[in-house]
């Protein structure tokens, strides 16, 4: 008992006598044991907070909808389904809110249950941030965060439109006012889900009470199951329950759809033979109505019939003479008109005539007038100075006129004839010759005007036959006139007796005109509503003939990109603890078993005393692992204390800039205590007994014995001759000292080349990681914008959208391609990827930059051949020449070669070219995408805006928007890094002061001895920092040669299927992780320089024997 009572008192003194010792021990056990518990436990801990959170709020296992929307039964069925717990319908709709100004904001709406939020079985129940819960059918509650803007606040009132079609379909109620701002835990990012309204995507969220909605049927329905309440989210048994679940509901589904559809269609059948029936039932109203009427139409007319034929009875011989009378006067009249039809047409005649002979007269005088100027001045001639006489010239006029209407010609010198006759002298020939051409022309002139002189004749002939006709017809008409005359004369006489009855008599016609008028009026109505009705009817037919399967399309929590992404962020997590952590206790676990070597070589005595005493090798053996143990125990509950809560926090509230949770839950977690505690006490405890069990062997008289020092060699740096010459002495002193104590020297470099490691392994990471966004959404993906459709519209929908791209002035450029996923196989490895065939192979090099990584040239798309991402290349172990299967489904597999590799970092991707796609498949690749380049200074929410018009683009996603959003998921596992860095930091730190600690305690008398020879402190420092130095710049060396395929071998664990780390490490890697450990070795330096100066000369050299 006083054996043991003293061992525990000697191991009391112990811890205090070398508390530097023991408090670094605790510090690197609490700092692994932290580190690894903490970043361990951190991808459960925020899985447990967002399951609590999920729980707590009630959110569905599955979200249906359907195209038709949902009935009662189709919501009973879905309560018949086995272990269906909560079955909750409800209403959404995407419409816009009006904001100040033209500006509007997309927002999804969805029906919130007033008063469900004091309901137990409430789905989806949002937490209410501030204000309270809505109360009346025009109250809502809005989205808290950044998506809304603060653009809403309590008591504003918001109003919601369609920028085409009308929200009163979907809403009685269009403005509402804000009463609450919420959280949902639908949405635990900042992705608000996709539209076909607007930009394509909603920016954020509303809860409008359930009473506003107007339709007739429910849009969505959540559901959560009883036998997968508790499972955690993220466990293989809730998700091969939620599978099964999702089969069943196909089912369902499947069965429920046909059901509707039939209630539909007989609904529509029902109402459109109801139409049928109503509009049979109209034609039979119609044509009774038109019967009734034309029979009441007719009874007034025989009334009106009976009165005339009254009154015609006394009167019949009247009528008839009136009949008579008036088809006479009809004969009359004609014959009038045509008898002064008959005299115009004679006057114009006659007229006619008189013209003819009046010219045929005014021919004659002028002939007979040319003869007597030639007779006149047969002998004479006049003066060729003195004109002609006023009736000489006129006479000539008239021949000149005459001498025109000769058609022949030969008359058209006449009045130059007559006119150098007049001057001719009478005695020369020349009056002979122009009398004789006078004449002539005269001649010509009569043989002209006889046949119209006996045309006149018989004009005049014909003139007085006919004139002689109309006196006799203007004779009879007269003797009929006055015929006629007598009877009107009798005829109104007896008009005079009947006047009243007429005028009796028209006054009753004109009613029953007025009321057939107005009969056939509304007649006429009725027929053309009867038409319209057939119309309507007929476009009804068409529809129910075109009426399409309703579907119901299931989600579960896995589709929601919130849910989904925090997932895999926290697998990101532990994809990291698997690797780092375990090196960073391996390094520990290294220091802390040189720090228990040396601690037992500088006890040797006293083991060796305690030996002598009588202590058996367990008690003395006990001594050092209580001691080991006991600061692994406590540094390992402070690590494990400070770890659980730390580090999850801090890498949580990281990721909480891109998630909307509680606060992070930090559960201590005794399962990865124990083991952490028992991995501590197990490094430290072996470490402790491995030190021990050399020196347990040894008797106790060699062990009082100081341990003899190492015999000094020459080094290998003393056959350098001009090196070594150049040193000084205590340079000299220095590399030998190093080289002598080899074991030393390999712990130290051993352990500051692991951290070093550690801290290159930290900021290759954050290389690897922070520049894979700029080299993929950048480099690689030269394209702006991906619109997506539907592969099976037709030729001419597919080239309405490339007319629609071609014309619109924000894209620049655009190209059809394929993209779909496929499974693809390669050795014993299948793996999804998507295929990505271009329409056009020759302008792929625009859209996408094709590439080998470390070679950096561009690679062509090949005619035959596929090109492999590097990435999914390394998970199939294939290279160019190797042949994969692409299975596009479970029916069809093709082979192709892969003849290059090519660069990405996000996704993975086959490419293929038209022919290649053609000849595998055997038939030409259908697009379903166009790739866009925007035009300069284009918006792209602004184009998705232009193109979702199209009710064929089912999707515009901007690569800005992906690049985006992948950089938040970097920036978070850069925070995930850093921590490693500063963790990795603070080991390097403890490790290099430890070990300088036990190298100047290890070392006190040679210390203590320089000091006696005269050396200041100064150089003291210096004589101990130039090792220190010397062997942290060789372990640095070495951490940074071991840091690249530790790096590599972290990346290779780290990274999941479909990202692929960058591999190239950057020169501020080496740098920074230099510069670091530079700078811990000056401050260890620092530090220890107190320790030395504390040394005590004589109690350090007193003699040990």
């Amino acid at each position: 008992m006083k054996k043991r009572s003293a061992l525990i008192q000697d191991i009391w003194m112990e811890i205090r006598r070398s508390r530097g010792r023991f408090l670094s021990i605790l510090c690197i056990v609490m700092l692994g044991a932290g580190f690894f518990a903490g970043i361990k436990s951190t991808c459960p801990d925020m899985k447990q907070t967002a399951q609590q959170y999920f729980e707590d709020q009630s959110l569905m296992d599955m979200h249906l909808k359907s195209t038709m929307g949902f009935t009662e039964g189709d919501i009973q069925s879905l309560r018949n389904q086995p272990e269906a717990e909560i079955v909750e319908p409800g209403y959404s709709v995407d419409a816009f809110v009006a904001l100040e100004g033209p500006d509007s904001l997309l927002a999804r709406a969805w029906s919130w249950k007033l008063g469900a939020e004091q309901e137990e079985d409430a789905l989806n129940l949002p937490v209410l941030q501030k204000g309270r819960w809505p109360q009346a059918a025009d109250e809502c509650l809005v989205e808290k965060g950044m998506r809304t803007g603060g653009r809403f606040a309590i008591g504003d009132t918001i109003s919601l439109f369609l920028e085409d079609g009308d929200i009163g379909e979907a809403l009685k109620i269009q403005e509402f006012t804000v009463v609450g701002v919420v959280q949902s835990p639908l949405y635990i990012n900042f992705e608000r889900g996709s539209s076909s309204l607007g930009n394509g995507s909603v920016s954020t969220f509303l809860y409008l009470p359930e009473q506003s909605f107007a339709y007739e049927v429910y849009t969505d329905v959540f559901l959560t199951y009883k036998d997968v309440r508790g499972l955690p989210f993220y466990e293989d048994e809730y998700q091969d329950r939620m599978e099964a679940k999702r089969d069943e509901l196909e089912q369902l589904a499947a069965h429920r759809e046909q059901t509707r559809y039939d209630e539909i269609y007989n609904e529509a059948k029902t109402a459109v033979d109801d139409a049928q029936a109503e509009l049979d039932q109209g034609q039979g109203e119609y044509d009774k109505n038109k019967a009734d009427f034309d029979r009441q139409i007719a009874e007034s007319r025989q009334k009106l019939d009976d009165a005339r034929q009254e009154i015609d009875d006394g009167v019949s011989r009247l009528n008839q003479t009136e009949t008579q009378l008036a088809q006479g006067q009809a004969q009359y009249d004609q014959g009038a008109a045509r008898l002064a039809e008959e005299e115009a047409r004679l006057t114009a005649a006659q007229a006619q005539l008189e013209q003819g002979e009046a010219q045929l007269q005014a021919m004659d005088a002028a002939l007979q007038g040319g003869r007597g100027l030639l007779a006149a001045y047969s002998q004479i001639a006049l003066p060729q100075d003195q004109p002609a006489p006023e009736e000489t010239e006129a006479l000539l006029a008239g021949l000149e006129a005459l001498a025109r209407q000769d058609e022949s010609g030969q008359s058209a010198g006449l009045t130059q004839a007559l006119r150098a006759y007049l001057y001719a002298n009478p005695a020369g020939p020349e009056k002979q010759t122009l009398a004789l051409q006078a004449e002539q022309a005269f001649g010509q002139i009569e043989g002209q005007v006889a046949p119209q002189r006996q045309q006149l004749a018989d004009s005049r002939a014909q003139l007085e036959a006919g004139q002689a006709q109309l006196a006799e017809a203007q004779a009879q008409l007269s003797a009929q006139g006055a015929q006629l005359e007598s009877g009107w004369t009798q005829l109104r006489q007896g008009r005079a007796q009947i006047s009243q009855a007429r005028v009796d008599y028209e006054r009753g016609l004109a009613e029953l005109e007025e009321n057939e008028a107005e009969g056939q009026a509304q007649l006429e109505k009725a027929r053309k509503e009867l038409e319209q009705g057939r119309a309507d009817l007929l476009e009804a037919r068409h529809q129910l003939n075109d009426l399409g399967s309703p579907e119901w399309y299931l989600w579960d929590r896995t589709s929601n990109p919130g849910y989904a992404e925090f997932s895999q962020d926290a697998e990101r997590v532990d994809r990291i603890a698997k690797v780092f952590p375990v090196f960073f206790i391996l390094v520990a676990a290294l220091v802390c078993l040189t720090t228990m070597t040396r601690m037992v070589e500088e006890n040797r005595t006293q083991i060796g005393v305690l030996k002598a005493l009588g202590y058996g090798k367990g008690a003395v053996a006990a001594k050092y692992l209580a001691y080991a143990l006991s600061a692994s125990l406590l540094g390992g509950a402070a690590g494990l204390a400070v770890g659980f809560k730390l580090f999850p926090t801090v890498i949580f509230n990281a990721y909480r800039i891109m998630y909307i949770l509680p606060d992070c839950q930090t559960p201590f977690r005794w399962d990865y205590a124990f083991w952490c505690l028992l991995a501590a006490m197990a490094c430290t405890g072996l470490s402790a007994f491995a030190a021990c069990y050399r020196a347990m062997q040894e008797a106790p008289a060699q062990l009082m014995r100081p341990k003899a020092p190492p015999s000094g060699k020459r080094v290998l740096l003393e056959r350098v001759k001009f090196v070594w010459r150049r040193l000084s002495f205590l340079q000299k002193v220095a590399v030998r000292n190093l080289f002598r104590y080899k074991k030393r020297i390999v712990m130290t470099v051993v352990g500051v080349a692991g951290c070093t490691a550690l801290m290159v392994a930290g900021f290759g990471m954050q290389h690897a990681i922070s520049s894979i966004v700029d080299l993929q959404y950048e480099q690689i993906f030269l394209y702006d914008a991906v619109a997506a459709f539907d592969d099976a519209v037709t030729a001419d929908e597919k080239q309405e959208i490339a007319d629609q791209l071609a014309q619109n002035p924000l894209a620049e450029r655009a190209m059809a391609v394929r993209q779909s996923s496929v499974e693809i196989a390669g050795g014993k490895a299948k793996k999804s990827v998507y295929l990505f065939v271009p329409e056009a192979p020759e302008e792929l090099d625009q859209y996408v930059n094709l590439r080998r990584r470390q070679q950096g040239d561009a690679v062509a798309l090949p005619e035959r051949g596929a090109l492999l991402t590097e990435k999914m290349a390394r998970l199939l172990d294939v290279s160019p020449g190797d042949v994969v299967s692409i299975h596009p489904d479970d029916s069809h597999v093709y082979s192709v070669e892969i003849v290059g590799i090519v660069e990405n970092y996000t996704m993975n991707f086959v490419y293929l070219s038209p022919a290649q796609y053609r000849e595998l498949w055997g038939e030409e690749a259908k697009s379903n995408a166009f790739l866009v380049n925007l035009a300069e200074g284009a918006d792209q929410d602004e184009l998705a805006a232009s193109l979702l018009k199209n009710n064929n683009v089912l999707a515009v996603t901007s690569s800005d928007a992906s690049g985006r959003q992948f950089r938040d998921i970097v920036g978070s596992l850069n925070y995930i890094v850093l921590v490693l860095i500063v963790c990795a930091g603070a080991l390097a730190f403890v490790v290099l002061y430890n070990l300088a600690s036990i190298n100047v305690e290890e070392r006190a008398r040679e210390i203590a001895t320089i000091k006696v020879l005269g050396f200041y402190d100064k150089e003291v420092s210096s004589y101990i920092d130039r090792e220190s130095n010397l062997s942290a710049l060789m372990g640095m060396a070495a951490g940074l040669l071991l840091g690249v395929p530790f790096l590599d071998f972290i990346i290779q664990t780290a990274e999941v299927d479909a990202v692929m780390f960058n591999p190239a490490i950057n020169k501020e890697t080496f740098l920074f992780s230099a510069l670091l450990t530079v700078l811990f070795t000056g401050v260890v330096n620092f530090a220890m320089r107190f320790r030395l100066k504390k040394i005590d000369m004589v109690q350090s050299l007193k003699s040990v024997e």
